[in-house]
């Protein structure tokens, strides 16, 4: 009865001046009474004797919003502050080192590898003067005779004993990871003392070659 009642005080509401049958049909069909069949039966008496009804105009999709470059910007922006923040702490930990720096190391390697090399001759120790070759290092003398790997040891024990070889100085870089030094040796022997200048070329951490470069005669060991 309810149902009644609301379908009648919603059609006083329209105030639409529709026939009797139609009103009959509108209440079934607003009480859910009325078959499909019914309704689409008197669908085209409704449309043909009643005013025409204004169709509400359908409410527009709202358009999204043009999408802004700030975003993708921003980000980018950040980015390059987090890659120049990482490479600052990188730099303030040493990983990008001056040329200062590298040449301060590579000459550091060429210093103990020369005083490995001078320690060996004194100790007269063939496995000591070959650590600080590369598998394919040579050492030349000065007039020119070439000794690799294989034949080091041959060439250390028929070298006359030598007491003492002292490194005069520092290195000099004299060329590509190439350095130059003078030792002054000590012959056990005869005891005479002669000095000469001797070149190392690096290649990574231990030396490609070693050159005898000249040699000159000091004197007894005793003259001061």
């Amino acid at each position: 009865m309810r149902q009644l009642e609301a379908a009648l005080r919603q059609l006083a509401e329209r105030a639409e001046p529709l026939p009797t049958e139609v009103l009959i049909a509108r209440i079934e069909t607003d009480l859910g009474w009325a078959s499909s069949a019914v309704a689409e039966r008197e669908e085209p008496t409704m449309v043909t004797h009643q005013p025409d009804i204004e169709t509400p105009t359908p409410t527009p999709t709202p358009t999204p919003p043009p999408r802004s470059r700030r975003g993708p910007l921003l980000a980018a922006a950040v980015a390059v502050v987090v890659i120049l923040a990482g490479v600052g702490i990188a730099y303030a930990a040493g990983a990008f080192e001056s040329d200062a720096d590298v040449a301060a190391e590579r000459l550091e390697v060429a210093t103990e590898l020369v005083d490995t090399w001078n320690q060996g001759w004194e100790n007269y120790d063939p496995e000591m003067v070959m650590s600080v070759f590369t598998d394919d290092g040579v050492y030349i003398e000065d007039d020119g005779t070439t000794w690799t790997m294989r034949n080091m040891k041959d060439f250390v024990y028929g070298t006359v004993l030598l007491s003492n070889v002292d490194r005069v100085g520092g290195l000099t870089l004299s060329g590509d990871d190439t350095y130059t030094w003078v030792a002054e040796v000590v012959m056990t022997s005869s005891g005479n003392r002669f000095g000469g200048t001797w070149e190392m070329e690096l290649e990574g951490d231990l030396a490609k070659r070693i050159e005898w470069l000249d040699a000159y005669d000091i004197g007894p060991a005793s003259d001061s």
